[in-house]
């Protein structure tokens, strides 16, 4: 089974995620929430949107992704310039522990985020490695999707998707297409493999708590079928 990423292909899923309010919002809220700090360890690069906007920010950045086609679209997207400053990694997420300690990166940041993507770690180990490769009063900042609304969440966003398209904002190509249609295809036959059942903001913050953060603030976005939670070590 494949995510629709993997389907779509990075340019066009970024072509179609990039502008949703969702992830506007929660570019926004980590960016804020980061406010001032310099050395960010980064969860999962995706399509690159957050990463892109601390790059823009002036911050460095470590951004850790698993998904080959993911680091090499990211790389394309911050720039071969820029990249002294932005590390775009292969790693898998879930053996954070292991780069963080042979670097020896244990205080070394003093912020780290992971966008809409909780549910795919091993959460407990990973945010403990995070707690060891923030310096005190390091900022992690989080948002995700609460799972047992997804039905919704896809609804909400599908419904948007057809706005912008609607409005001329958004325009497919006819190969664009086919790639839309073949996910479409995919979902109606089962095949997809979205691994979105277990993130939440209590699972979340009970992690948190257990390894020593301590919550600044935490709540919903986009119609509630979203969370956020920012905690300081």
């Amino acid at each position: 089974m494949k995510f629709p990423w993997e389907i779509l292909g990075y340019p066009l899923y970024d072509k179609i995620w990039k502008d949703l309010s969702f992830n506007k919002d929660q570019v926004k809220i980590i960016t804020t929430s980061l406010h001032g700090k310099r050395k960010i360890l980064e969860l999962g690069c995706g399509v690159g949107n957050t990463t892109h906007a601390l790059h823009g920010l002036g911050k460095e950045v470590y951004s850790f992704d698993y998904n080959k086609e993911a680091v090499e679209y990211v790389r394309r997207k911050i720039g071969r310039m820029h990249l002294g400053r932005v590390q775009i990694i292969r790693w898998d997420i879930n053996r954070l522990s292991d780069f963080i300690k042979g670097k020896g990166f244990e205080g070394h940041f003093d912020g780290a985020c992971s966008a809409s993507n909780m549910g795919y770690f091993d959460i407990v180990p990973v945010v403990k490695t995070v707690y060891d490769a923030l310096s005190e009063g390091g900022v992690f900042a989080i948002t995700g999707f609460e799972s047992q609304l997804m039905d919704r969440f896809e609804k909400s966003q599908g419904n948007e998707v057809v706005q912008l398209v609607d409005s001329g904002h958004i325009q497919f190509s006819e190969k664009d297409m086919k790639r839309i249609e073949e996910l479409i295809q995919k979902r109606a036959r089962g095949q997809m493999n979205m691994q979105y059942n277990r993130d939440s903001l209590r699972r979340t913050e009970e992690a948190l708590l257990q390894v020593g953060f301590h919550v600044m603030s935490q709540g919903h976005f986009h119609h509630d079928l979203c969370y956020y939670i920012i905690v300081r070590k």
